[in-house]
């Protein structure tokens, strides 16, 4: 076989492992959809912050029935008194406010204090939930992140991957209204997670090279 048929023969080996490694992916994302809301602290636990991750907002600054979803489940917890700190993170580009923000008016509505709500309200992306959140409370705080069942499994390994050491979960009952709705959100995710896996490694190193966030953190976005 000469060079070109074992370049060939390289290329069709390593693109059928990518394809069976997002299908792999895939699989999981669909088997996390399928899995019942779930707390993974034990009763009587207790955590230093509760964490929501933003899901999305309408044009007309509104929360996404996703992003409700979440919201509630955190602020449920939280009034059940599981934390000391209830940290709303997301960014809304095409609005005047942030998600977080307007989740964070939401809560002092409902009675939260206003010195228990946290807002981080700069991130785009998951790994930004969890860098830019572990900027305000800092890496040694234990934290229970809340989000939907979907994205749970991306979430806690960004948090981990962002520094902390002690992260438990909480997933919400939010189904997409539709079959198609429900394929294209597990193929984002999907997406997402594969993504993840090649940047989350490019910030590191380029953080241990010594270079400044402000040239590191677009690649996370």
């Amino acid at each position: 076989m000469g060079v070109i048929g074992k370049l060939i023969r390289a290329a069709l080996v390593g693109g059928g492992l990518c394809i069976l490694g997002v299908f792999a992916v895939f699989i999981s994302v669909v088997l996390d959809e399928r899995r019942s809301p779930n707390l993974s602290l034990s009763d009587g636990d207790k955590v230093d912050a509760v964490v929501v991750l933003a899901g999305g907002m309408t044009n007309k600054i509104r929360l996404t029935n996703e992003s409700m979803a979440r919201f509630e489940r955190g602020a449920a917890l939280f009034s059940e008194g599981i934390g000391t700190h209830l940290v709303f993170s997301g960014y809304s580009p095409a609005q005047n406010v942030s998600e977080a923000e307007l989740m964070g008016q939401l809560a002092a509505q409902a009675g939260v204090s206003p010195d228990a709500i946290v807002v981080e309200q700069t991130s785009r992306s998951t790994l930004q939930n969890a860098l830019f959140t572990a900027d305000i409370i800092g890496r040694d705080q234990r934290i229970l992140v809340v989000t939907s069942r979907t994205h749970i499994d991306r979430a806690k390994r960004a948090f981990l991957w962002a520094g902390f050491t002690q992260v438990e979960t909480a997933t919400t009952d939010f189904r997409q209204a539709t079959l198609r709705r429900h394929l294209r959100g597990m193929w984002r995710e999907t997406r997402a997670i594969c993504f993840n896996a090649l940047r989350a490694p490019i910030w590191t190193v380029g953080h241990r090279l010594g270079m400044a966030r402000d040239n590191l953190d677009w690649i996370i976005a």
